[in-house]
């Protein structure tokens, strides 16, 4: 039987449960690119400033130039104000568009961390329900070391940074992303584990070893399915062994990531680089999670 669950009266053999492929790959979360992110900040930052008085007005007088221009002919008074309102509106529009990216960019992180904390919450509450109706002691307890290290981390970032600027909001999302990817190897390693207690592997065992000790035919149709239902076990197993030691990996790196944070105490330019360190490392395990046991 299988570590990480009480072993439950042995069933009866069954061979139903080879038509699921342990190769099968698993579905990844979709990522939230900084790219992708900041393509969206910039346009609504290119929007919003230029539906301003200090962008709008003065664009208006210097198409009130060229339109002065165009009827009566070039003079003086058309090409000033021409390259006053021009000049001036699209430096006001500039000017506006770097100031609000970075706050546009906070934002929709904001929302997107906000939408990943109700998901993750939702699937908290039905993961946990249901490895407690399972007797999945061991995969509840890595539940609650996974809480505990990710809320630290929450901690330690809002001590540090500003909730509102983007450098927060950057690590909530990610801290988000792996949490919900952690449950997805939770709930992968259980689906595996639950297939493989239901081949009944005591009595294929029981049955290998009758039949061997009997001098039977070793080619026998029935000892092949037998000898494959083990070897299908096994790779059960294993995989579920590999995603709950994924976790445990990346529940050692969070707490290695927060205890740098901890102690961070440079000044700010310096500690926006470490900051940037930390990011880029607790990220690269979003990328690398469900990746074991495909």
């Amino acid at each position: 039987m299988t570590p990480w669950a009480d072993p439950p009266p042995s069933a009866p053999i069954t061979f139903r449960v080879l038509i699921t492929p342990v190769s099968r790959k698993m579905l990844k979360r979709p990522q939230l690119l900084d790219r992708e992110l900041f393509r969206a900040a910039r346009r609504e930052a290119l929007s919003f400033s230029f539906w301003t008085d200090a962008v709008v007005y003065p664009l208006l007088l210097g198409a009130i130039g060229i339109a002065t221009g165009l009827v009566s002919g070039l003079d003086i008074m058309s090409v000033s104000m021409t390259a006053l309102g021009l000049g001036l509106g699209v430096f006001s529009w500039v000017w506006g568009f770097v100031r609000r990216r970075d706050q546009h960019a906070a934002v929709i992180m904001k929302e997107r961390a906000s939408y990943l904390v109700h998901k993750r919450d939702q699937e908290l509450l039905r993961l946990d329900a249901r490895l407690q109706a399972d007797g999945m002691t061991a995969a509840s307890e890595q539940i609650r070391e996974l809480r505990v290290a990710f809320d630290a981390f929450k901690n330690v970032l809002e001590k540090k940074l500003n909730s509102g600027e983007l450098g927060y909001q950057r690590f909530r999302v990610v801290l988000e992303q792996l949490f919900l990817s952690t449950l997805d190897n939770l709930e992968h390693a259980v689906e595996r584990l639950h297939a493989a207690l239901g081949i009944g592997v005591d009595q294929v065992d029981q049955r290998i070893s009758r039949i061997e000790a009997l001098g039977e035919d070793p080619n026998s149709m029935e000892l092949i399915e037998l000898r494959r239902a083990r070897t299908r076990y096994e790779a059960l197993t294993e995989s579920a062994r590999e995603l709950f030691e994924q976790n445990k990996t990346i529940l050692a790196t969070l707490q290695l990531s927060c205890a740098r944070v901890t102690s961070m105490q440079a000044h700010r330019a310096k500690a926006r680089r470490e900051l940037d360190a930390v990011l880029a490392d607790v990220a690269s395990l979003t990328g690398g999670a469900n990746l074991a046991g495909t």
